[in-house]
């Protein structure tokens, strides 16, 4: 099986291959009818972030005043709408970005269509921090620190980065004589385009739920701390490592993939299980660092095992009314041991905490999501019942009047009998009576020449 890598999932839902097949040649592909492309930005979760379809130059694709772009959710999924006549090929290109305090879009990175792998059985285009590095392990993996970074995760480890609550303030790029600029004054360039190149980056970022501003610092890909933030007069080296993520990425990939072949079923029990699984193991993270009290360490443990049976009875049983119980008993628990977490003053476990409960927060959508679909599937299948009673009662109707229609012809072929034998009867009398007339016509004219005849004899 092929080795799944993403960043960006792409899956095309149309059925007309929107982005063009094959490398080379710059064949285009136009859409006969509305269709849409629906994916995943993964960096772990990414949440917030901007992707869109660009043409040949890197320009974000314009219809009817329209960008073809999308925000992803908490899950890193998002659908863009592609209007009907719209063509694409080859040298059509997919951004990434961050908004920016002005509303103005900062790209991340931006890779060609035919760059991307592409799985056939499911349509899947991937983009990862390995291919937007072009294989540079190094870059790739100052790539995912940037955008966690930006997403206020100054550890690099949390499952869910939100961009939707960062603001860039500021973006200077270092020049080659040691000058800063601001990024608005280069053309249309991405900040991974910036690092290709080796140039520093200093990013003024506030994140709104960490209520905190602080600067990132992105230095050449060959430097001893590539990524840096620092916050007031304290700095953080910040470690992302891309082969640390990938498997997990990898998990929720075959996930997507379970979707994109319409088993619904196993897509919410592998997400799922995936999910549960990263909790319990942020948990032992935290509980192996030693930074919490006794009694705090114990109510972590005790959560963790409950994640874990959990996970077991989904492998086992799927997702049932039972383990979707289970489930929320157990979120009940990781919110209550998240608000202890939240209270204690090392800054590392405060983080961790924020990203447990944008976890947490994922899964709870996920199993409400899952219920309204089993609501929604039963509604529909009752409407149908509904439909195909009522056809059933108009095809009966349809039946009696049909055989009322051939009562009425029978009966009216009756008439019309009837009516031929009368009017057979009428016509025979009056024949006869014009013959007796014509007898009678005769017999006086026999007669009258008879008389006639002998008086002139």
């Amino acid at each position: 099986m092929r080795k799944l890598l993403t960043a960006a999932t792409l899956i095309v839902t149309s059925s007309a291959l929107l982005t063009g097949c094959g490398g080379g040649g710059g064949g285009a592909a136009t859409t006969s009818s509305s269709s849409s492309v629906t994916g995943a930005t993964y960096a772990s979760f990414v949440e917030g972030a901007k992707v869109c379809i660009e043409d040949s130059n890197k320009n974000v694709i314009t219809v009817n005043g329209t960008e073809l772009c999308s925000t992803t959710a908490e899950d890193g999924t998002f659908t863009i709408q592609i209007s009907q006549g719209v063509t694409l090929s080859n040298d059509n290109r997919v951004g990434l970005y961050v908004v920016d305090q002005n509303g103005d879009s900062i790209k991340i990175a931006d890779v060609p269509i035919t760059q991307l792998e592409v799985d056939n059985s499911t349509n899947v285009l991937e983009i990862t921090p390995e291919n937007l590095a072009a294989g540079n392990e190094t870059l790739a993996n100052q790539i995912g620190a940037l955008i966690h970074a930006i997403g206020g995760d100054l550890d690099g480890n949390a499952t869910v980065v939100d961009l939707s609550n960062a603001t860039i303030e500021n973006v200077e790029v270092q020049t080659q004589d040691n000058q800063t600029e601001p990024l608005q004054s280069l053309s249309n360039v991405s900040l991974v385009d910036l690092l290709k190149n080796k140039k520093a980056i200093i990013i003024k970022n506030y994140h709104k739920l960490l209520n905190k501003e602080y600067l990132i610092q992105v230095n050449a890909t060959d430097s001893q701390e590539p990524v840096t933030c620092k916050l007031g007069t304290v700095i953080k080296k910040l470690n992302y490592n891309w082969k640390e993520h990938q498997k997990e990425i990898e998990e929720h990939l075959q996930a997507l993939q379970y979707l994109a072949s319409g088993n619904v079923q196993q897509f919410e029990v592998h997400r799922l299980a995936s999910l549960i699984d990263s909790i319990s193991k942020k948990l032992q993270t935290i509980a192996a660092s030693g930074l919490l009290p006794s009694d705090e360490g114990s109510d972590v443990q005790s959560v963790v095992s409950e994640l874990m049976n959990i996970v077991e009875d989904l492998k086992t049983n799927g997702l049932t009314e039972d383990t979707k119980d289970e489930i929320q008993n157990a979120l009940t628990d990781v919110n209550s041991l998240i608000e202890a977490l939240s209270s204690n003053n090392n800054f590392s476990i405060k983080r961790k905490a924020f990203s447990l409960q944008k976890l947490a927060s994922v899964i709870e959508n996920l199993i409400q999501n899952s219920t309204e679909v089993e609501i929604t599937q039963q509604t529909s299948n009752e409407t149908q019942v509904q439909l195909n009673q009522e056809l059933e009662g108009s095809n009966q109707a349809q039946v009696q009047t049909n055989q009322e229609l051939q009562g009425s012809n029978q009966t009216q072929a009756q008439a019309n009998q009837e009516l031929e034998s009368s009017n057979q009867v009428q016509e025979n009398q009056e024949l006869q009576s014009g013959n007796q007339a014509q007898a009678q016509v005769n017999q006086e004219s026999h007669e009258e020449l008879q008389s006639s005849n002998q008086t002139q004899s």
